[in-house]
């Protein structure tokens, strides 16, 4: 009898001590996403505003996206040059699409609240949109974030026809320099 008791009073400490901790996870992501969403609002409103163009937050919009930042945002060869706010608005809008209209979430786990990463937990994708923003301002002609959307979906969709338990065994992280696209999480 003596053991239960025990046992209970150190479960209830624990739930005590940990509770805080979990709920302060809970508002920082709320807090991310809700950042986000609002930078994501602001390169919408820019886009309307400069270039005169709607984005509709549809995979197909990423090429207008790519399109803005080759005519006005991006000087020939500087990839140092675009403000932070600007590539934050940009990374924003890119994960939008995704989070809309297939079910990713913004997460800080493994990353910081300034530059979120994109979760995918069904087929349990994980993706960058920071660093995909960096990779194409490395080479911003040839590198289309239109393509790396649709690669990202074929991605998406060849992972969510896995069952849970080859799905359980690894994440995966979206890579675009690689060939097949992937990354085990666990080499990384």
């Amino acid at each position: 009898m003596g053991f239960y008791v025990l046992a209970l009073l150190v479960f209830l400490l624990l739930l005590v001590a940990v509770r805080p901790a979990i709920w302060n996870s809970i508002r920082t992501t709320r807090r991310v996403e809700r950042e986000m969403d609002i930078a994501a609002r602001i390169c919408e409103a820019a886009a309307r505003d400069a270039f005169g163009i709607e984005l509709d937050h549809s995979l197909s919009s990423l090429a207008l996206l790519d399109q803005m930042i080759l005519q006005e945002w991006v000087l020939p060869g500087s990839t140092t040059g675009m403000a932070t706010a600007t590539r934050r608005g940009f990374a924003a809008y890119f994960g939008d699409v995704f989070v809309r209209s297939y079910s990713a979430r913004w997460s800080i786990i493994g990353a910081s609240t300034e530059e979120p990463r994109l979760e995918f937990p069904k087929c349990r994708v994980i993706v960058d949109p920071f660093a995909l923003l960096q990779y194409k301002l490395q080479d911003p002609e040839s590198v289309h974030l239109a393509e790396l959307g649709d690669r990202l979906c074929t991605m998406i969709e060849s992972r969510s026809k896995l069952d849970w338990h080859t799905l359980s065994k690894q994440s995966v992280t979206f890579d675009p320099e690689a060939p097949s696209e992937i990354i085990d999480a666990d080499e990384q």
